[in-house]
């Protein structure tokens, strides 16, 4: 699958790096608002040669434009901290907050063929969706995203809305259930428009993902 990945998220770049990796007509979207992350996610495109086929931008993505607080964890384990988010109460242990740009997916327009989104900003993913439905609804990309216990029933009425099936994802297969439920062995999930099963079930083919139906579509 060619096409754009729109990387929201993208924190030091593993899967900006992995998407590229994976065919070279493949462009890449990435967006972080830390400025530290996105430092080094910059260095990581540069030095896998990849600078030329990823765009990076210093936003953070909601449903809402302007500046918003973003809440950065206690960093004194020494290491560069990268789970920040606009959510307040994502972390207890919060340090400090620094403002960023907020902007919808859907401000930026996009008409090309986005293929596949990945979003992983720690709890307010119900906030991107909201501010993509166009995207969405336009592209009808394959998405990954990270679902938390107080955010199924927003997916539950969400998925329906725009033609997707979610498939809770372990580390050998995928799950295709009636409702979305939290489950502590499968945080991160695949949102696939009906048109596009064969090619995530391909996917999951050639990966070793046994898909487990336990609705009938």
């Amino acid at each position: 699958m060619g096409g754009t990945f729109l990387d929201v998220g993208a924190n030091s770049g593993i899967y900006t790096i992995l998407a590229c990796a994976t065919s070279p007509d493949i462009k890449v979207l990435a967006f972080e608002p830390y400025p530290l992350v996105r430092d080094a996610l910059q260095k990581n495109v540069i030095v896998n040669g990849y600078d030329q086929r990823v765009s990076l931008f210093p936003y953070a993505l909601s449903d809402q434009e302007g500046t918003l607080p973003l809440y950065i964890p206690d960093d004194s384990h020494g290491v560069l901290e990268t789970s920040c988010s606009l959510e307040s109460t994502f972390k207890d242990n919060i340090s400090h907050t620094i403002s960023v740009d907020v902007k919808t997916m859907d401000s930026f327009g996009l008409y090309e063929n986005i293929s596949v989104i990945k979003v992983d900003i720690e709890g307010h993913e119900p906030s991107f969706m909201k501010g993509a439905i166009e995207t969405i609804k336009r592209n009808r990309p394959i998405i990954f995203c990270e679902i938390l216990s107080s955010d199924t029933g927003f997916f539950n009425s969400f998925l329906p809305s725009v033609g997707y099936y979610d498939f809770r994802l372990r580390h050998d297969m995928a799950i295709l259930d009636e409702r979305i439920a939290f489950d502590n062995h499968s945080w991160n999930h695949a949102f696939v428009p009906r048109e596009k099963l064969s090619v995530f079930y391909d996917c999951c083919r050639t990966h070793g993902l046994e898909v487990v139906k336990k609705v009938v579509i």
